[in-house]
């Protein structure tokens, strides 16, 4: 048996498909340039050493879902309060590196946004750079 599609329906599904594709490249694959911005730390937690599991679908009918098991080291997560911006953002980075940060002080944000204008708009932090030691 035979199933064709007409021009009417094919047409639709092909521009459609074309679409998603287009908005799924702008969001998440497009290179998008590294900004810096000036902050400041307005919190610090610690976060403990964390164990997650996650189970994963099949992706055959004859597997079965598996459980996958990855650990999260401690950590410390900071508040940034962009001093340009009225924006905060979160950033953590494993506590044997984040020692030398504390509340208070001044660093500067490397950084890439990815958006969708008028949407939806996500930073994410690649780096800190501290300025200047802590004021108090």
């Amino acid at each position: 048996m035979r199933v064709t599609l007409s021009a009417g329906v094919a047409i639709p599904i092909i521009l459609l498909s074309l679409l998603a594709a287009g908005l799924f490249w702008y969001v998440l694959v497009r290179p998008v340039p590294e900004q810096t911005a000036v902050g400041r730390i307005s919190g610090r937690s610690f976060q403990p050493r964390e164990v997650s599991q996650r189970t994963v679908a099949r992706s055959r009918v004859e597997q079965a879902p598996r459980t996958v098991t990855y650990e999260l080291p401690d950590r410390y997560v900071y508040e940034i309060q962009f001093e340009d911006r009225d924006m905060t953002a979160r950033f953590s980075q494993p506590a044997v590196q984040g020692s030398e940060l504390e509340v208070g002080q001044r660093v500067r944000v490397v950084y890439y946004e990815r958006r969708v204008p008028l949407v939806w708009r996500k930073l994410y932090i690649e780096r800190l750079e501290p300025l200047e030691s802590r004021e108090r």
